[in-house]
């Protein structure tokens, strides 16, 4: 379907679109944008009413290649005061803005997902039913990186996957085996939107229940850390990491169960290191005089000739993906290191992946705590090192107590270091000014010549 000044609309996403803080492609040239497809999601308007589409849009660059993007856009004749911010072009006499601003084309969304029906090619599926609402209210969640959520009414959470690529997400998939596995971990699996891109079915938007009363495991730990460098006890992150711990190993027990288990090559995570080491060396320069020395790391930690396990994981687990609520932790974002291609993504991989991945993270928020200080040795960077040992500790055996398993050093040193590698070549690419907290953790492991 074909709508009346396209041309000036793409004219005017050529210039939106590399605004906006989840366009993957910062630092390289675009060449163009064609909109490859536009799905009008009220089919049965007023006249004169608000018009919805959902777009994708093609991104190609000068140095080659292309990536896929969607949005969904409203259009109205007169919008109210609190639209207008949402605005970003005038088009065919309609103000043109993000239609996850408006409640009432929310609403439409969530309808057309309630009712099962196709539009065009796009299937809008819910399971359970949707929660029915006398009246809609949205509030976007900040923050976000490479997507783009509201919640509404405070009682669901509507994700809209900007950069796409072919395929079912991980976090649609994972989270709606999750939820038919009954894992208390995980918020309420409500529905999602698929169409097609070059082929396959891919997730479009995904809908689940808004968790209450909760506190992100970042905030969390920041405010704990707070109380540590004033003195108090390190007993609270401890009891709460030892929980977290045995959380994330009941999300991985289901996930076993229903995706099943492989093992892998001993030799697949040495070269993956190697390569993480090379990326991470060209995103930071600051690293390169150090690059003998973290490939000579790299070989020490060679993980032997045991086939680890592997299974389907989260993929990019910190504590800025858990909840703390008051039916425990939370686990959210299933979609895998946001860098990594969708094949990537959707392979089996070890779950000390995971595991490595939240005891980076208690390293990154006491690095980030104290970020400012310029001597290494003085009392809040120590405590903070402290905090950091006791949480990482407790989540480690509250993770093998739960899963049965006990981590194999050599194979969960080599994932922490891969872990502050990418971490270092992240930051670097989406929020230089964070850079030097991933550098200080992998200068530290570089010293001490082993992890931990």
């Amino acid at each position: 379907m074909t709508y009346p000044g396209m041309d000036e609309l793409r004219t005017a996403l050529t210039g939106w679109l590399p605004q906006r803080g989840w366009f993957a492609a910062n630092g390289r040239e675009m060449r163009d944008v064609r909109i490859r497809r536009a799905t009008e999601l009220v089919d049965r308007r007023p006249a004169g009413g608000p018009l919805a589409l959902l777009l994708v849009l093609e991104a190609s660059f000068t140095d080659g290649g292309a990536q896929h993007y969607q949005v969904l856009l409203g259009l109205r004749r007169t919008v109210s005061p609190e639209l207008r911010r949402a605005v970003f072009a005038e088009v065919g006499g309609h103000a043109v803005y993000d239609a996850l601003a408006d409640a009432e084309l929310v609403a439409v969304l969530l309808s057309t997902m309630d009712s099962g029906r196709d539009v065009d090619d796009l299937e809008f599926r819910s399971v359970g039913g949707i929660p029915e609402l006398s009246e809609v209210h949205v509030r976007p969640i900040s923050g976000e990186q490479s997507n783009s959520s509201v919640v509404i009414d405070e009682r669901m959470v509507l994700k809209v996957f900007r950069r796409l690529q072919p395929g079912v997400n991980p976090d649609v998939e994972l989270h709606r085996a999750l939820e038919r596995a009954r894992n208390p971990h995980v918020p309420r699996f409500l529905g999602a939107v698929h169409g097609r891109l070059d082929g396959p079915p891919t997730s479009l938007l995904t809908l689940q229940e808004f968790v209450p009363g909760t506190t992100s495991g970042w905030d969390a730990a920041l405010r704990s850390l707070a109380g540590h460098l004033a003195g108090e006890s390190t007993a609270d992150v401890a009891e709460s990491a030892r929980a977290l711990g045995e959380a994330v190993a009941a999300v991985h027990r289901d996930l076993a169960e229903v995706f099943g288990t492989s093992s892998l090559d001993p030799a697949s995570i040495t070269c993956e290191l190697k390569s993480a080491v090379e990326l991470a060396v060209d995103s930071a320069p600051v690293l390169a005089p150090h690059a003998a020395a973290l490939q000579e790391l790299v070989d020490s930690l060679a993980v032997g000739h045991d086939r680890p396990l592997a299974q389907r994981v989260h993929g990019d687990l910190h504590l800025g993906q858990v909840l703390r609520s008051e039916r425990g932790w939370v686990v959210l974002d299933f979609e895998g290191e946001p860098d990594r291609p969708l094949s990537a993504r959707v392979r089996h991989a070890s779950p000390w992946r995971d595991v490595a991945g939240m005891l980076r993270s208690y390293d990154y928020a006491a690095d980030h705590t104290t970020a400012s200080a310029d001597d290494p040795g003085t009392t809040a960077v120590r405590r903070a090192r402290a905090w950091a040992e006791t949480a990482k500790r407790a989540f480690l055996a509250g993770y093998e107590s739960t899963s049965g398993r006990r981590a194999d050093r050599a194979v969960l040193d080599a994932f922490v270091l891969g872990k502050a590698l990418y971490e270092v070549a992240y930051d670097a690419r989406h929020r230089p000014s964070w850079t030097t907290i991933p550098l200080s953790g992998v200068l530290r492991l570089l010293e001490a010549r082993h992890v931990r």
